[in-house]
């Protein structure tokens, strides 16, 4: 199995987690939506990381949510970098920000 698919697995059990308290609990589901962070810790015990923007989205009837993952790009994809290592701590996946190597302005 690939580190990313470590990393997939890590994120779809937390997000599993999250999304089945708020279906069985109201109160929890509205606190998903106005203050993510809070819940995250709540049900999984780790603070959400500062700088890294947490967005959740409510589907209805006439909408459904597909999420893309960001792409990691890694010289050896059986090890994790330090900083992916950071990412999946206590089996939370947390999408990083995009590393900017130059700043493009304009169209």
């Amino acid at each position: 199995m690939s580190s990313f698919e470590q990393r997939l697995e890590q994120r779809e059990a937390a997000y599993r987690s999250l999304v089945l308290k708020a279906q069985e609990n109201p109160a929890f589901r509205e606190l998903l939506k106005t203050d993510p962070a809070r819940a995250v810790k709540e049900v999984l015990g780790q603070d959400w990381p500062e700088g890294i923007t947490l967005d959740v989205i409510e589907e209805t009837d006439t909408r459904c949510v597909l999420v893309l993952p960001a792409v990691f790009a890694a010289a050896n994809d059986d090890e994790l970098s330090d900083d992916d290592l950071e990412l999946v701590a206590a089996g939370v996946m947390m999408t990083p920000q995009p590393k900017v190597s130059k700043l493009h302005l304009g169209g």
